[in-house]
């Protein structure tokens, strides 16, 4: 759900967050049903920009290996270069969600996956 006021308590039921500075992998959540994955802005003003291209990525055999989510059926990868926010849906129990920056230009990327 997030906060209603700034300076409020985030009100989703779990919520991972983090940044990229580089290229690199965040956090690994384990997620079952609908949720939230979102790329923000680089500033809580919502107006810092960054330059990179970031994807999400999911695995099914415990973290060992991840498969990129596609974009359509023709296995294009959904990649991002600019703030987005997703709703997903995994109907899978045991299955992990991470964001992966490929590519890093400048400027801070702050990433959040939430139910």
């Amino acid at each position: 759900m997030g906060q209603l006021a700034v300076g409020d308590i985030d009100r989703a039921i779990s919520a991972t967050a983090g940044t990229f500075t580089g290229t690199g992998v965040g956090a690994a959540v384990q997620i079952q049903g609908r949720f939230n994955a979102s790329l923000l802005s680089g500033t809580s003003t919502g107006t810092g920009a960054w330059t990179g291209n970031v994807q999400i990525e999911r695995s099914f055999d415990a973290r060992l290996t991840w498969t990129p989510i596609s974009a359509d059926s023709y296995g294009t990868v959904a990649s991002f270069q600019w703030p987005t926010s997703l709703i997903l849906t995994e109907e899978e129990a045991g299955v992990w969600y991470r964001w992966h920056c490929t590519v890093f230009g400048n400027g801070i990327i702050p990433w959040r996956l939430s139910q």
